[in-house]
């Protein structure tokens, strides 16, 4: 089977929004996800929980992960693995773009 293969750049896929979060899934399948998160500086997703082991990926930027209380500060080209059911929050430091891979 001939697959074309057609790259794409992943910054480009989404943009930032003034005092937003945007995502985009960009694969979705029975074994999991993988989405493209844009925050605009000081956007935060608060005390989320996945019912599945995640993968965050730092694209653009700096995050500050709090993972049971504890802050940790992930940067550009850095990246973090989480157990399932264990809560977190994400705080953007500055414009920040970030792939969020779930795996089931």
């Amino acid at each position: 089977m001939n697959i074309p293969v057609v790259p794409k750049s992943i910054i480009t896929v989404t943009n930032y929004q003034t005092d937003a979060i945007v995502s985009k899934q960009l694969l979705k399948k029975a074994n999991g996800t993988v989405t493209l998160y844009a925050f605009d500086k000081d956007e935060s997703l608060n005390d989320s929980t996945s019912p599945f082991d995640i993968l965050i990926h730092i694209l653009e930027g700096t995050i500050d992960l709090k993972v049971n209380g504890t802050s940790n500060l992930i940067k550009v080209n850095e990246y973090f693995s989480l157990p399932a059911k264990i809560p977190y929050s994400i705080e953007a430091k500055e414009k920040t773009k970030l792939l969020l891979t779930v795996i089931k």
